[in-house]
């Protein structure tokens, strides 16, 4: 039996967060594991180019801004602040950030 642990978090409105099982010793279900991984990556860097154009920043600052958005610490201030310092040349170290 699968349990699932779910608990509300507050990110932005465009992504949604998910969790898989892997399916160690099935190579079939792995294989599929991996091609739907890779069309996730694929997504992923299509949706970081749409919000670099979007807001006019770099990628660089897209992937931090979308590094952001799927976190629970997320808010538009946030956000906001991290373009403001990317744009100004002292980009945060996202990982430790805000």
């Amino acid at each position: 039996m699968t349990t699932a642990t779910t608990r509300e978090a507050q990110m932005h409105p465009d992504l949604k967060a998910f969790s898989v099982e892997v399916p160690v010793g099935d190579d079939a279900k792995m294989a599929d594991l991996n091609e739907a991984l890779d069309e996730l990556v694929e997504a992923t860097n299509r949706y970081i180019q749409k919000v670099a154009k979007e807001l006019q920043v770099t990628e660089e600052c897209a992937t931090a801004v979308w590094y952001l958005r799927t976190r629970s610490r997320w808010t538009q201030a946030h956000e906001t602040e991290l373009i403001r310092l990317h744009r100004a040349g002292t980009p945060p170290n996202i990982f430790d950030w805000p």
